[in-house]
């Protein structure tokens, strides 16, 4: 059984769509150390799309995989991202809590970013993504959810 914890990238614009988004992990670091941990850019999965890309309709939202996880192996995150190759996959190395940026990138607005902290627990209960510091933009907003 997996377990899944999603972003939603919500349009806070009235009147237009955020066309062709993509999500990419911008930086990652454990909470307490500077070093980044190595990333590759990346598309994310957007939840319930076999795409890289969508459309957000105005005044909606999309929610898109930031983390998830096999419930009999909670110790070791897990990334759906677009690749044919593990390489550009990130690892996160186990528990402990992380900072994780995330930026969402639409053709038409500007580049979204959202901080959050993955905590990373032995048990699937104790795992939680919540929202740190983030860039307030006008158009757009990051939120956590779990599923």
């Amino acid at each position: 059984m997996l377990g899944f914890l999603h972003i939603s990238v919500r349009n806070l614009n009235q009147h237009k769509a955020a066309r062709n988004c993509h999500v990419y992990l911008e930086s990652a670091s454990r909470v307490g150390d500077s070093a980044p941990l190595p990333i590759e850019t990346i598309e994310f999965k957007w939840a319930g799309s076999t795409l890289p890309y969508v459309t957000i309709g105005p005044q909606s939202c999309r929610r898109f995989d930031a983390v998830w996880f096999v419930l009999d192996e909670p110790n070791e995150p897990r990334f759906s991202v677009y690749s044919d190759s593990t390489e550009f996959t990130p690892r996160i190395p186990g528990l402990g809590e992380y900072r994780l940026v995330y930026a969402a990138v639409s053709e038409n607005f500007r580049t979204a970013r959202g901080e959050f902290i993955l905590t990373v627990q032995p048990s699937p209960s104790g795992w939680s993504l919540t929202p740190s510091v983030g860039d307030a933009q006008p158009n757009t907003q990051m939120e956590p959810t779990r599923r």
